[in-house]
């Protein structure tokens, strides 16, 4: 018995408790824990000796684990955290199977791979890939970089070399009293401008057209390079270029027609004023989505601006017959009314 085992100097405290906790010494014991009935007690007990800070001893905690076991089943002292095992470590039986179903993925990975790539593409380099390098639209950047490191250092180190000859040192009193602030300002706002208009002559307009390689990709690629193209007029548009925003949307659209990609471009042909552009589109989405409550409300107000009044009210007429509720298209319908009643 553990009862009557004096622990280690320092190890219980002056009520003969536990280090560290309110379980007694004394109930470290096996006629303890078989009397016990409480299963938390039962639990503090083995925290305890699982701990080894009053001693050492397997049998008894296998003793308590089998008590605890019987009051409280579902205790998480219970549970028995095993290391994942290695494929080495694993039964014979069970290694084929892993191994089978590693081989299996494998297959369907490279099928998946092939009906990408598509039948006529070399192993060595994908269509796609190419296709993208060959007449990849630039990065939206309005600066050049000089392709001759040379000169571009030459450059650097003459700039460098002006700008420190035109430093005024901070002891040089006589230069200071002779300098014009109101002439360097002037420079600094002419050095902003001559680089403003030196950005705007250098930036670089997205083509809308297609080269060879994308017309002739297979038809996923062509379905996700058009959504990729989507996504960047997404951002032109974001970013207020809409002429960008215009070029990548077509060349979506040139890829794999979309009602979502001539939806987009509906809303550029409005914010560019070119509204006949504007119906057309609407009329794509809505032979492809005939109840686009979105694609009718951008036509209706095409169809305002080009005074085909009756079609523009027609179009919200037929929204609210998609959405009574819809707000937008009651006041524009109202409005219209009160003008060509």
């Amino acid at each position: 018995r553990i009862g009557c085992w004096v622990p280690r100097s320092g190890m219980a405290n002056y009520y003969g408790c536990a280090s560290g906790t309110d379980v007694p010494v004394a109930h470290l014991d096996y006629d303890y824990v078989r009397t016990c009935t409480k299963p938390k007690e039962v639990e503090d007990i083995l925290r305890v000796l699982r701990s080894k800070k009053e001693g050492d001893f397997p049998d008894l905690v296998k003793f308590t684990e089998e008590r605890l076991r019987q009051l409280k089943p579902n205790s998480k002292l219970l549970i028995k955290h095993e290391p994942a095992k290695r494929l080495a470590e694993l039964p014979n039986d069970e290694q084929r199977e892993v191994e089978n179903g590693l081989e299996q993925w494998s297959d369907q990975m490279m099928k998946e791979d092939g009906l990408l790539r598509g039948p006529h593409v070399n192993s060595s380099s994908a269509v796609f890939d190419e296709a993208v390098g060959a007449n990849l639209p630039p990065v939206r950047t309005r600066g050049t970089i000089s392709n001759n490191s040379k000169e571009a250092d030459t450059v650097g180190k003459q700039e460098s070399t002006k700008s420190q000859q035109n430093t005024l040192k901070s002891f040089d009193y006589k230069g200071w009293d002779s300098y014009d602030v109101e002439k360097a300002v002037d420079d600094v706002d002419k050095k902003g401008k001559e680089k403003k208009l030196k950005k705007d002559s250098v930036e670089t307009k997205v083509s809308s057209d297609l080269s060879e390689k994308e017309k002739n990709l297979p038809l996923v690629e062509k379905e996700r390079l058009a959504n990729r193209e989507k996504e960047k007029g997404n951002e032109a548009f974001k970013a207020g270029d809409h002429d960008e925003a215009l070029a990548y949307y077509t060349r979506s659209i040139r890829l794999s027609p979309s009602a979502a990609a001539f939806n987009n471009r509906a809303l550029i042909g409005i914010k560019k004023e070119q509204y006949s552009n504007t119906v057309a589109d609407c009329t794509c989405v809505l032979g492809l989505e005939p109840q686009n409550a979105k694609a009718l409300f951008r036509r209706s107000l095409a169809y305002q601006h080009t005074n085909e009044h009756q079609k523009a009210m027609d179009d919200l007429e037929h929204i609210l017959q998609l959405e009574p509720n819809n707000k937008k298209a009651q006041e524009e319908l109202n409005k219209l009314r009160k003008k060509f009643p």
